[in-house]
């Protein structure tokens, strides 16, 4: 039976808990209190203790060096820009107000964002035992054939619902039948389980005999058809070596189920209905050298989509809005199938950030400290576009600085490179990497391409001399200038084709030609002007807005 308090009991209890409950108040109020002490106030802008942690843990996040004087002097200089944009309503610009909006919402919906921390997160565990277990079936390494097509419209094209693969020789017609589209990509590797990612898809792998064949397997990143090449026994390392990378793969693989079932559920949620004749209008139009899409109606709709209870229309200006706002996006914005993709990303974060606000984003504090950095950005960001996009040097400028300083561009007279051409740019990098792999075993091998896919040619002991402008050579030039020899070179894009460079030998002294030269000049001369027209302004701000409160240099330093 419960004990029954006396009454004195209670009272002391009572007052106990309200002493308790008194000093948290005080506490949290002391360090609420702290966070939002002054450090720097220059006209109608704050930046407060809570700003600077932030603006500390950011740099420590990206490991990026700086000293505690080029801080001050950046959040000082920033302060200046913020007074002015204070002063004169930044607040009230309708761009900006969208860019934040973006922002937002896709702190919200990225992984390891706002959702991903509260919800999933907490969830993305694996026990011993299940590391344990695939340790136990990491014996026999399988080699897999993948048939990837990028959208389901390519895949529809060969398969529907009704017709799949079936046997080993529908895979290798599907092969050579596809062999000459570009999009379709042909992938062989070797898995150990799990397999990631593709076991993700696939249930029975591990089950599965030589010769079994998949497809088309729906997964987050397109549809693939699979074959089972081989399967060869292995000597595993030990269990204590290989147990953070098994841990790791599974994680990965949890990670990437979540993603793609979030993304199906939104989609059908959403159900967009896309109209692919204004958006293939749309992309053809687009003008990559200014950004934009002369003689384009803003008014079409590009897709239909369900949001809210509501069916909506996304239009060609709401895309526009996209590229100008969202803080980052992958693709091309000339091909429809990227476009679609953005769009897709659209959803996601209108449907992530709706979640987000019902687990109170808005009240959350690293949330709201976002809001107000990235805030600053912005206005920081739109300042400098409005005062200095201005500036800009005519030919005759540019060859001036180049007569005057031809010293300065002293190079080598000729090189001798190996050439590799590449179907395309997933084929260069994956091709590279097998290339790194025979030349780090021997730095005299012939690379056959008819070994590395995707590997259209192979050119060896090249010379180029770098007073030859025609052709190719400037593009290949510009990279060697960076290069050492035994080096290989990043997949360079030249006339829409893909290339990488193994520089063998480079030979004599020459002054680079002008044509080489000209767009680092440019980029040289802009930077020099920006600087002499930023510390113009600044003199003009520090004049205008004088220092209410600056104590960062005794708080860094104290801290």
């Amino acid at each position: 039976m419960p004990k029954i308090k006396k009454p004195s009991e209670t009272l002391v209890q009572s007052g106990v808990a309200c002493i308790l409950s008194l000093l948290t108040i005080f506490i949290l109020s002391c360090k609420t209190n702290i966070g939002n002490e002054v450090l720097l106030e220059i006209g109608k802008y704050k930046f407060v203790v809570d700003d600077y942690q932030k603006l500390k843990s950011d740099f420590e996040k990206r490991k990026q060096a700086i000293s505690e004087d080029q801080i001050e002097k950046r959040i000082t200089e920033d302060g200046y820009i913020l007074a002015y944009a204070l002063d004169n309503r930044f607040d009230t610009i309708a761009l900006l107000k969208n860019r934040l909006k973006y922002a937002s919402r896709l702190y919200a919906s990225e992984v390891n964002g706002f959702v991903w921390n509260h919800k999933v997160k907490p969830f993305l565990k694996v026990s011993k035992e299940e590391v344990q277990e695939a340790f136990n079936k990491r014996s026999s390494e399988y080699e897999l054939n993948l048939i990837y097509f990028p959208q389901k419209s390519l895949s529809d094209k060969h398969f529907n619902e009704e017709v799949k693969i079936k046997s080993a020789s529908d895979f290798f017609l599907l092969k050579n039948r596809v062999a000459t589209n570009p999009d379709i990509k042909f992938i062989t590797y070797r898995k150990c389980y799990p397999f990631y990612p593709i076991g993700n898809y696939i249930k029975d792998l591990n089950n599965a005999k030589i010769g079994h064949v998949w497809g088309p397997v729906e997964t987050l990143n397109g549809y693939y058809d699979v074959y089972l090449a081989g399967i060869k026994k292995i000597t595993q390392p030990a269990f204590e070596k290989e147990k953070s990378k098994i841990e790791e793969e599974l994680l990965n693989s949890l990670t990437e189920k979540y993603i793609w079932e979030s993304q199906k559920d939104i989609l059908s949620k959403a159900n967009p209905y896309w109209h692919d004749p204004e958006i293939l209008e749309m992309v053809s139009k687009y003008k990559p050298d200014k950004k934009e899409w002369p003689g384009v109606d803003k008014r079409k709709v590009l897709m239909d989509y369900m949001f809210q209870g509501k069916r909506l229309s996304y239009r060609v200006s709401d895309f526009i809005e996209f590229t100008q706002c969202q803080p980052m996006f992958l693709g091309s914005l000339s091909n429809d199938k990227d476009v679609k993709g953005m769009m897709k990303n659209y959803l996601f974060d209108i449907y992530l950030f709706e979640e987000a606000q019902k687990l109170n984003i808005d009240a959350d504090n690293q949330y709201q400290l976002f809001r107000r950095q990235y805030l600053n950005k912005i206005y920081i960001q739109y300042y400098k576009e409005k005062n200095m996009s201005r500036l800009s040097f005519g030919e005759e400028m540019i060859k001036k600085y180049y007569e005057e300083n031809r010293s300065l561009f002293k190079s080598f007279e000729s090189a001798i490179v190996s050439i590799y051409k590449f179907k395309d740019k997933q084929s260069a990098f994956s091709g590279m990497n097998q290339i790194r792999q025979h030349l780090k075993l021997s730095p005299n091998a012939k690379i056959d391409s008819k070994k590395i896919s995707g590997l259209l040619s192979v050119s060896e002991k090249v010379k180029l001399v770098v007073s030859d402008t025609s052709g190719n050579n400037i593009n290949f030039i510009r990279v060697i200038v960076q290069m050492n020899e035994g080096q290989l070179s990043m997949p360079i894009e030249v006339n829409g084709e893909m290339s990488a460079i193994n520089l063998l030998k480079k030979n004599g002294e020459a002054t680079l030609p002008y044509n080489y030269v000209k767009e680092e000049i440019r980029r040289k001369l802009l930077q020099m002007e920006e600087k002499k027209l930023y510390d113009k302004l600044m003199d003009e701000l520090k004049a205008k807005y004088p220092v209410k409160v600056n104590r960062l240099k005794e708080y860094i330093h104290k801290k």
